[in-house]
């Protein structure tokens, strides 16, 4: 008996940031496209473009210590079964590759079956609120979310300072 999985091709890869993004604004049922990201990661079913992944710096700015990444936006298309849970799973793979940490953020309402499914962690419930400031919008909904990890940093990193690892924590004079 053939099993209806075996029909279909998948892969995951790197996707050019701009097609990421376009993809973003077409498919993320409730966000638009980030600011940026470090990398985005697409997901192809038989060779058509089914999801994307962007990550990025962390967006809590406590958590940017220079060893942890998030998962800023997870886009697929409706009726991909699975995807999210190959794009967070393809992410894992990348921080572990890079000896980070790996944090990903989800609004109340969504269940998170995509992260559980991949061995994520829901941490804490965040008090939520606006970023919006003069000049800078934001595109949350400012309600609560839900703080996930999906990958802890190494243990030979937990306890090293920002600067012990070469990133510079002093604000630059102009």
């Amino acid at each position: 008996m053939t099993d209806a999985r075996d029909k279909h091709h998948w892969r995951t890869g790197w996707i050019p940031q701009k097609r990421a993004f376009a993809f973003i604004d077409r498919v993320h049922r409730h966000l638009s496209r980030p600011r940026g990201a470090i990398i985005c990661i697409g997901l192809w079913e038989s060779g058509r473009l089914v999801g994307v992944a962007a990550v990025g710096r962390p967006t809590a700015r406590l958590f940017d210590d220079g060893v942890k990444m998030d998962v800023i936006r997870c886009a697929v298309r409706d009726g991909v079964r699975n995807g999210c849970s190959r794009l967070y799973a393809t992410a894992r793979r990348l921080a572990r590759a890079l000896n980070c940490g790996l944090l990903t953020y989800t609004e109340e309402r969504e269940g998170g079956a995509s992260l559980r499914a991949t061995g994520a962690i829901a941490e804490t419930t965040t008090s939520g609120g606006d970023w919006s400031r003069e000049g800078r919008s934001s595109s949350s909904s400012g309600g609560p979310k839900i703080r996930w990890r999906l990958h802890a940093l190494p243990p030979s990193l937990i306890n090293e300072t920002p600067a012990d690892r070469g990133v510079n924590t002093k604000a630059v004079s102009p």
